[in-house]
């Protein structure tokens, strides 16, 4: 009986890593463009919840009351509001919302069944099918381009820079690990290399943002894994010492990256037009401030959902978002290597939502990642799993 509920188990934990791993596969430059993965991707995800039902798996909500209940309150806005309000049902925020809250209860059903073993092979299985989206987004969009004047190589390029990004922290923080064998640690630096080179020539600023500031937020984290620390510190001072003897390298990376080749004494033109929204945003949302306009859309988590849903529902759903960074502050312990990757994955996400509008909810299931690692950390916090005890310092 016991060897039964093992294979049992077994089975379940290799189709979490299937369907992690196809998810990203679905992502593919090239699929996207050829096929419409969205038919392939949701209902790999309800057969998946269906899995789950079907073995019993136990929903453990505790600990993710709270954001059950503002998903609630949302919900009664939203639908009250789309009986006054004609642009409601125009909104593409709903869409993301329950989308991610829907794998958040995917991830709160699988959690308690994963241990962490499982845990280690769901972020190399996210690892290695980011890998396959980043080497086709490379060879597609980025090699051979030039990183000059302000057209970019790809139209979905926050989108993709968004999983490219989270596989960037996971083998930061995961997988140069004390004790790894020579061979390993050289490939997986090939492969930051190769991601940290087509995050720049994709010129995602919001990602590119992203990145030192969650290299400060593991730098500030003292009781973090040494080597993780100074690999840190090594990557700092070589691109520090590599960009002050390249200037012209430096300049690339400030005027055609950063800037995206764009007039400095224009900070409208800079932020491409996003200035001009923050700007005029008062005197739209003050004429609607508690119910929103309905669809108002900016490139911006923050002005879209206060613009579109007011501060009755724009306000919940400021809070989902900014919910799971809190939530791994709140129940993590920080020398647990598990709060490092997702604390940072949240921080990359809400830095998103600040200059997209469906981050860190989508667009489509770009963002399933952090809302399936939160339901699964959730279900086994709830279960009093060793995940708050487990330290990699």
């Amino acid at each position: 009986m016991k060897e039964k509920l093992c294979t049992e188990k077994s089975e379940f934990s290799m189709f979490v890593y299937i369907v992690v791993f196809l998810t990203n596969i679905g992502q593919t430059p090239t699929l996207i463009d050829n096929f419409q993965t969205r038919i392939m991707i949701i209902p790999l995800w309800l057969i998946f919840a269906a899995i789950c039902i079907l073995k019993n798996h136990i929903l453990y909500l505790g600990k993710s009351k709270f954001v059950w209940i503002l998903a609630g309150w949302w919900t009664i806005i939203y639908l009250v509001g789309s009986l006054f309000i004609n642009g409601y049902s125009n909104s593409d925020l709903p869409y993301t919302i329950y989308l991610s809250l829907f794998i958040l209860l995917t991830g709160l059903m699988a959690g308690n069944s994963l241990k962490n073993n499982d845990m280690e092979r769901i972020f190399t299985a996210y690892v290695l099918s980011g890998m396959i989206v980043c080497v086709d987004t490379f060879l597609t969009y980025v090699y051979g381009r030039s990183f000059a004047g302000r057209v970019y190589s790809y139209d979905s390029k926050n989108s993709v820079s968004q999983i490219l990004l989270t596989v960037w922290v996971v083998i930061l923080i995961c997988k140069f690990r004390m004790g790894l064998e020579t061979r390993k640690k050289i490939l997986y630096a090939g492969e930051f290399l190769l991601l940290t080179v087509t995050l720049i020539g994709l010129k995602s600023r919001a990602s590119l943002i992203a990145i030192p500031v969650v290299l400060m937020w593991l730098i500030l984290h003292g009781k973090m894994n040494k080597q993780l620390r100074n690999t840190i510190f090594a990557i700092l001072l070589f691109v520090l010492f590599f960009l002050i003897f390249n200037p012209r390298y430096m300049e690339i990376l400030i005027y055609d990256v950063l800037l995206g080749g764009r007039d400095i004494s224009n900070l409208n033109d800079i932020s491409s037009g996003r200035a001009s929204e923050w700007q005029t945003f008062f005197s739209d949302f003050i004429n609607k401030p508690f119910l929103g306009h309905g669809r108002m859309k900016r490139e911006s988590l923050i002005l879209t959902s206060l613009l579109e849903f007011g501060l009755l529902g724009g306000g919940a759903i400021l809070i989902i978002a900014c919910w799971p960074l809190y939530w791994a502050i709140r129940y993590f312990r920080k020398k647990n290597s598990d709060y490092l990757i997702f604390s940072s994955i949240a921080i990359v996400y809400l830095i998103n939502g600040i200059f997209e509008q469906l981050a860190p909810f989508g667009p489509g299931v770009k963002c399933y990642f952090l809302w399936f690692l939160l339901g699964i950390y959730i279900s086994r916090v709830s279960n009093n799993s060793d995940i708050r005890r487990k330290n990699y310092g």
